[in-house]
């Protein structure tokens, strides 16, 4: 882990959602949508590596139907509307936030990576909003 994600897990969040948003204020609305629905379906799969690795298959049947549920808010961002996709990453991140709570439902994950990834999850929504209104 790079030290400085550890340190300030935020700071390292804001750091990485802003470079994660780099893109979307130069490409296309279109690729845009579809960068940002990748994005979306890529944040969501993590969670299941942690179960994975945690090694419960309850949290890996949470972590797997809950990714597949964002993977469908990511298509639904390419299919019906764009702004599903800005709604998913919040969604996400109160996701993110169930995480603080240990449940045996629930991946373990390192403590750093909640608040870093509610601060991804934030920064690239609120970006994507602003890059599409404009």
């Amino acid at each position: 882990m790079l030290n400085f994600i550890g340190e300030n897990p935020m700071r390292g969040g804001l750091i990485v959602g802003l470079v994660a948003s780099a893109p979307h204020l130069i490409v296309p609305m279109d690729w845009s949508v579809a960068i940002a629905a990748l994005t979306l379906v890529l944040i969501a799969g993590i969670y299941v590596g942690f179960a994975i690795m945690n090694g419960r298959e309850k949290a890996f049947t949470t972590e797997a139907s809950v990714a597949v549920t964002f993977s469908l808010l990511g298509l639904g961002g390419l299919l019906f509307s764009a702004w599903i996709i800005p709604i998913g990453l919040i969604g996400h991140a109160i996701w993110d936030m169930l995480h603080h709570r240990k449940s045996h439902l629930l991946a373990d994950v390192p403590t750093w990576y909640v608040p870093f990834c509610i601060v991804v999850d934030v920064v690239l929504a609120v970006v994507l909003v602003i890059s599409w209104i404009s």
